[in-house]
């Protein structure tokens, strides 16, 4: 009797097919800067799979870039765990880039991916001016800030 329970009663629906996600091909017999270029470009495309391949592939050409190795942890890191949960506001003029708060307020142009998550924003080059950007409370960004 319990088992009858767990028995469909409608008629069986067939899985609809889902069209395959796009697999990304890293760039073919890539230069370090080359592969590096492009993962930063991937990540404003808000493409972080893809931008991992790459940076992926830097790091075997480059073991000890550290930036390599952050941008690796904002794209597996949730940004609650990588940032602070504090945060001030800031609107963004004409210029500005998530690079470039990023620059002004953490310390460096290379956290404008986990800016971006924790922002909730997918496609970092798709903000505009007047958009309203958290800036989490970093000791940098305290000091930008005072």
């Amino acid at each position: 009797m319990l088992l009858q329970a767990c028995v469909a009663t409608g008629p069986a629906e067939e899985p609809t097919a889902q069209p395959a996600a796009p697999s990304y091909v890293p760039l073919a017999n890539a230069t370090a800067k080359q592969r590096f270029s492009e993962a930063l470009t991937l990540l404003a495309r808000g493409e972080p799979t893809a931008a991992r391949a790459e940076l992926t592939l830097y790091l075997d050409q480059q073991p000890g870039s550290r930036v390599a190795r952050d941008l690796l942890r904002q794209i597996d890191t949730p940004a609650s765990q990588y940032f602070p949960p504090d945060y001030e506001e800031v609107t963004l003029g004409s210029g500005d880039s998530l690079s470039s708060l990023s620059k002004q307020y953490l310390g460096s142009v290379y956290k404008f991916h986990a800016l971006a998550k924790y922002n909730g924003i997918t496609e970092p080059q798709r903000i505009r001016q007047g958009q309203k950007i958290r800036v989490p409370l970093t000791d940098s960004a305290r000091r930008a800030f005072a």
